[in-house]
């Protein structure tokens, strides 16, 4: 329950600083950024949950 809580906390945290990138960066910067963080929130479900990657994730991640 309190992995739960923490990955909240983290997702939420995340999103405020797309908010406060999109202020002030380009909007394609911003878009990068939250692109990225779709990338590394996959992976680190595959350790969280030791999991293999499918190809779809490998394909969604390199876009």
């Amino acid at each position: 329950m309190a992995g739960y809580g923490v990955g909240l906390t983290v997702d939420f945290l995340g999103w405020v600083m797309t908010v406060v990138a999109l202020r002030f960066l380009p909007v394609f910067a911003g878009q990068a950024v939250l692109g990225t963080q779709i990338a590394i929130a996959a992976m680190l479900v595959r350790h969280a949950f030791q999991t293999s990657v499918s190809a779809c994730d490998l394909v969604g991640s390199a876009a």
